[in-house]
């Protein structure tokens, strides 16, 4: 890559980068790269299992986890593990990361939300690293909360701005626990106080932090954080289907789901709206759910695992409608799925099972079908108006794909 007069550094921290079928390590890849197109030096901070090297203008430190469970899925993604490093680490995660695994897990319900000890091992590297490396600003992104905690120990030893960006809030409404509830709150405050700008990527979240944190609001920012664009060769074969194509980029867990959308269908089928034969839904992605075995029975189904993104994408392209799928509870109501900004590049339709008003609205201007994904009529209804404009061909390409540019964003982000 030829870079012009590289005018500053940014220290990056990331827990994941580069890997795949993750959305965080999406998110920080394109912000890697566009900091780079605007020609910026970048040193990553990032864990052990992220696949990215460092090169002329990219620095990579990787840092493994003091955690137990958290170690032991870091190493799958090493090729080698044959170093003296691999023989004595796994004494301290056996030990050390044992115990604090389990007060982590006590706080927080579960060690993977936070990733805390990662912070606790990555902050004397990072530190001594910066000794004899000079940067001009932190950028930390996550993902893991960790990131930020990082970013604000840096930040206020070595007196630099720090932009932090929240992919989802730390204080949300799927926190039950009122000791973790009353500990992220306060972590947010930390935050929010250290940094020079704190970014929210919804409207929802960012008019909540405010009101958390009025003291601060001033620092409190808004910006959607677009995506990497990729440029693909229309199919013109597609045009000619005779089948209507629902594909899915990402993991089904939980209450994220498509099991109204499934019930949806199968009613539709029974009232001869709709052949199974005319119809095939395809999910790119991991399933972790109880009904697992339901989904791949349907005749119109079918699922394969994670794959790179941009095969993901390319697959994307011959899709009739790609499908954005939102949690049935409210955990959804301040987060807008990274996915979404992909979609919209393609310019490809877009049917939402939604349960956020502001992306609901984003869809909805953008030329998309919503849903409520809590309410089967609502599905219903959207999926028999999806089939109708497909019958009638006139399903179009968007013109709004590039109403979020990534260079545009990110300025406005560190702005």
């Amino acid at each position: 890559m030829i870079q012009k007069k590289n005018k500053k550094t940014v220290l990056l921290i990331s827990y994941f980068v580069n890997v795949i079928g993750n959305c965080p390590a999406e998110w920080a890849n394109d912000k890697i790269k566009t900091f780079l197109d605007l020609n910026y030096k970048v040193i990553i901070l990032t864990g052990l299992q992220s696949q990215i090297k460092s090169s002329k203008f990219l620095k990579v430190l990787k840092v493994p986890s003091l955690s137990h469970i958290c170690f032991k899925e870091e190493i799958k993604y090493l090729n080698s593990k044959t170093s003296w490093f691999y023989s004595l680490y796994p004494f301290i995660t056996n030990t050390l990361g044992r115990f604090l695994d389990i007060i982590f897990i006590k706080l927080n319900g579960t060690i993977s939300a936070g990733y805390w000890s990662w912070a606790i091992s990555s902050s004397p590297i990072i530190f001594f690293y910066l000794i004899k490396n000079k940067f001009n600003f932190i950028f930390s992104t996550g993902g893991p909360t960790s990131c930020h905690v990082i970013a604000c120990f840096i930040a206020t030893i070595f007196r630099k701005p720090l932009y932090c960006e929240f992919q989802d809030p730390l204080v949300g409404k799927c926190i039950n626990k009122k000791l973790s509830l009353k500990v992220a709150k306060f972590i947010e405050k930390i935050i929010i106080n250290i940094s020079h700008r704190t970014i929210f990527v919804t409207k929802s979240a960012a008019s909540s932090a405010k009101k958390r944190n009025s003291k601060n609001k001033n620092k409190i920012k808004l910006v959607y954080p677009g995506s990497r664009k990729y440029s693909f060769k229309n199919n013109p074969a597609m045009h000619k289907n005779k089948v209507i194509e629902f594909l899915h980029l990402g993991t089904l867990y939980g209450e994220r789901n498509l099991d109204l959308f499934f019930k949806a269908l199968d009613e539709l089928i029974a009232e001869n709206f709709i052949e199974p034969k005319n119809i095939k839904v395809r999910n790119v992605g991991d399933i972790y759910l109880e009904n697992k075995k339901e989904y791949i029975k349907k005749e119109y189904f079918e699922s394969k695992t994670s794959t790179k993104r941009i095969n993901a994408l390319k697959k994307a392209t011959n899709a009739t409608f790609l499908l954005l799928v939102q949690h049935t509870d409210d955990r959804s109501q301040e987060t807008i799925p990274y996915k979404f900004y992909d979609y919209m590049n393609l310019g490809k339709p877009i049917f939402g099972l939604l349960n956020n008003p502001e992306l609901t609205e984003m869809i909805q201007d953008y030329g998309g079908i919503t849903s409520k994904s809590y309410d089967l009529i609502s599905v219903k209804l959207a999926l028999k108006k999806s089939i109708k404009l497909f019958n009638e061909s006139k399903l179009y390409r968007s013109n709004l794909d590039s109403k979020f540019d990534m260079k545009t964003q990110l300025k406005k982000a560190i702005r």
